[in-house]
């Protein structure tokens, strides 16, 4: 249950670009995050890539709910 709590409030942290540290992996999932929406804003000349990156980016919000989906299940479960 602790992972879950620790995996859960940096997941929040990386994506409200809450300062969580130092990590590269956080730092790179940051920039990912606010990169995708605007290359998406600029390759209207190309539309495939366009759509390619509109499902990048419901892919990473579908993570976020997941994750804290799978926190509320440990919880209602944990003895």
């Amino acid at each position: 249950m602790a992972s879950c709590l620790t995996f859960k409030t940096r997941l929040a942290q990386m994506f409200t670009g809450a300062e969580t540290g130092s990590s590269a992996a956080e730092n790179a999932w940051i920039g990912v995050k606010t990169v995708l929406p605007a290359v998406e804003k600029v390759s209207v000349i190309f539309p495939p890539l366009q759509s390619a990156l509109g499902g990048l980016i419901d892919v990473t919000s579908l993570l976020k709910v997941l994750v804290h989906l799978k926190c509320v299940y440990i919880y209602a479960n944990s003895p």
